[in-house]
């Protein structure tokens, strides 16, 4: 909670020291458009840039050592358009760019757990969708066989999804209150996990 709500801050500078930026440590700062992070950093806890609405430019060191961003980090930075998380990224929690719906995602090509494609990010062998946080319509890659846990979770301007031919698996909370009116769902799923769309109040049919 160091500046949240300090909503007259436009920009700030993170020394090379910082390992951590904590959780809430900017949330709500309103003005805030961009943030540099050093390659120092290596967490991005919980909420850390929650509702910086005005947040457009994120950028990582080229050096970058950020191995986690947890839940809820830049959820709701609805001007944020496009990010390229690093190499070194180990974990980024399905739920950290909620609300972010214009957000592309890009993935550096030495990044040895998650890869991108349509602007939606995937494990590597892109067999998992990991988080879609963009509103309209995501037409998901052929590879995937399992839509992971909260992957379109909130996502209120999602309008559609295509799933491919060799879907199998709708994890828990998948598509918790997402915006969907209709989902056609192919032969191949066998597991629809629990809540999987609770709280889809415009979903009309499952086909």
């Amino acid at each position: 909670f160091a500046f949240q709500c300090c909503d007259s801050i436009t920009s700030i500078s993170i020394p090379s020291s910082v390992t951590v930026i904590g959780a809430r440590a900017f949330e709500d700062c309103i003005a805030l458009t961009s943030v540099n992070i050093p390659s120092s950093v290596t967490l991005i806890d919980s909420y850390t840039f929650c509702g910086c609405t005005q947040l457009n430019s994120v950028t990582f060191d080229t050096t970058s050592h950020v191995e986690r961003i947890e839940a809820g980090a830049f959820w709701n930075c609805t001007s944020l358009t496009s990010i390229t998380l690093p190499a070194s990224l180990t974990f980024v929690d399905s739920n950290a760019f909620k609300g972010c719906y214009r957000l592309q995602f890009n993935v550096e090509a030495g990044n040895a757990n998650y890869s991108a494609q349509g602007g939606t990010l995937y494990n590597k062998d892109k067999t998992v969708l990991i988080s879609h946080p963009a509103g309209g319509t995501c037409t998901v890659a052929d590879t995937v066989t399992t839509i992971g846990t909260r992957a379109f979770s909130y996502n209120e301007q999602l309008q559609s999804v295509v799933l491919p031919e060799n879907l199998e698996i709708i994890e828990d909370e998948a598509f918790q209150g997402a915006g969907l009116t209709t989902l056609s769902l192919p032969l191949s799923v066998q597991t629809i996990g629990d809540h999987s769309f609770f709280g889809c109040s415009n979903l009309e049919s499952i086909v």
